[in-house]
């Protein structure tokens, strides 16, 4: 019996057969650690970061699955080449209904 990893074939050293993406443009990272991760990515020579905070503050009428919600976000960009990188870290959790 034949699995659909037996069909699958290397076009190159970069691009299997069964490839569906395309070019990537954006890579995000969810970390618990923004600093520690944007320094391992330093390391990788990816950077310089752009760091914002996302709040009730800086965000007007937030919302979560298209109702109130109050959350803050630390989002990280960073451009390698012709990719950007996101790095975010949630500060606060989902606060539905605020108003």
């Amino acid at each position: 019996m034949e699995s659909d990893l037996d069909t699958i074939k290397v076009i190159n050293t970069s691009q299997l057969s069964n490839s569906f993406l395309g070019d990537v443009i954006e890579i995000c990272i969810v970390t618990r650690d923004y600093q520690q991760t944007m320094a391992g990515f330093v390391q990788l020579g990816i950077g310089p970061w752009r760091v914002y905070t996302f709040n009730a503050e800086t965000v007007t009428e937030q919302t979560y699955k298209w109702q109130s919600a109050e959350y803050a976000i630390k989002v990280c960009f960073a451009q390698f080449k012709n990719v950007i990188w996101e790095i975010i870290l949630s500060i606060q959790s989902l606060k539905p209904g605020f108003q």
